[in-house]
């Protein structure tokens, strides 16, 4: 059932080349946030969602060149890009020549094919995980937004939260000493949390998970996390290939065989300890996925 629902995540994005493509919207037809959407598609695809439309509009645009006498402003502008010279970089930078040298006759081309996923069995693979209800927090830091253009997504937010001192601020200040909340507890310290933002974009949030009376000393954006029940995930790697794994194994593989479904009103969290600055590749940390029974599960 979840490999029919990519497929017909597919089948809508090559439906709609010509249109105004809503991250949400995909999304929500598997279930989950624009954030983990971009982190599985990348996974499954093996190129980042935003590459993928590009690469098929592309493509598609090749053909009209070849096979139409629609200008090359008319088709730059079906595909949606703002101008003629944008869609000419675009293409030159796919097929390595212009829009008007591929209206020529038996020029060497690119064609970048659709996606399309079946059913491998494989050996099953053991998933550990926890349950752990936390009642309301917040997580104060700084937040930034990851256009759907980024190749990694929130890449560029946690390098602007280092590099602004957002992190030694709030690590001088004390709020990023080890988190003592019973089940978020161990070494972990720093938290990022993700939610969808306007219609394709991720807003991220990174610092330190406070009580109330604990709030750090000085300027911060903090949210408010709703009481949930967590699904929580140890993972091994924080490479984005790593990541991206493990969000497919987490929502493709254990999420889709439980009796849970994700909340969609509520952000999933990462936490990572106190010593991330180490190989990211062997680095340990955890994904909190905020979970509500399926709605045709009453057990």
């Amino acid at each position: 059932m979840y490999i029919d629902r990519i497929n017909s995540v597919i089948d809508y994005i090559e439906s709609h080349l010509t249109d105004e493509i809503s991250y949400r919207e995909l999304a929500a037809m598997l279930a989950m946030s624009v954030y983990e959407l971009r982190r599985i598609f990348a996974f499954m695809v093996g190129a980042p969602l935003s590459d993928y439309i590009r690469q098929r509009r592309l493509t598609s645009a090749v053909f009209d060149l070849q096979s139409s006498d629609a200008t090359i402003t008319a088709i730059a502008e079906k595909y949606r890009y703002d101008s003629p010279s944008s869609f000419s970089r675009a293409f030159r930078e796919m097929q390595g020549i212009s829009p008007s040298e591929a209206r020529q006759g038996g020029v060497k081309l690119v064609s970048y094919p659709r996606a399309t996923f079946t059913l491998t069995l494989s050996g099953a693979q053991n998933i550990d995980f926890r349950l752990v209800r936390r009642g309301e927090m917040r997580l104060c830091g700084y937040t930034g937004i990851s256009s759907s253009g980024s190749d990694t997504c929130c890449e560029e937010v946690w390098e602007h939260y280092y590099d602004s001192g957002c992190h030694d601020k709030l690590d001088e200040s004390g709020a990023l000493a080890e988190y003592d909340g019973d089940e978020l507890g161990g070494v972990i310290s720093e938290f990022a949390a993700y939610t969808n933002y306007e219609d394709s974009s991720v807003s991220c949030t990174l610092g330190a998970l406070v009580t109330p009376d604990r709030i750090p000393n000085g300027e911060y954006d903090c949210i408010v996390i709703p009481a949930a029940l967590w699904g929580v995930f140890e993972i091994v790697g924080a490479e984005p290939r790593q990541i991206n794994d493990a969000y497919f194994k987490t929502v493709a593989g254990w999420l889709e065989s439980s009796v849970y479904e994700r909340d969609p009103d509520i952000c999933n969290l990462e936490a990572f300890p106190a010593d991330a600055g180490c190989d990211t590749d062997s680095l340990r940390w955890q994904i909190y996925y905020p979970l509500r029974k399926k709605r045709d599960n009453k057990a």
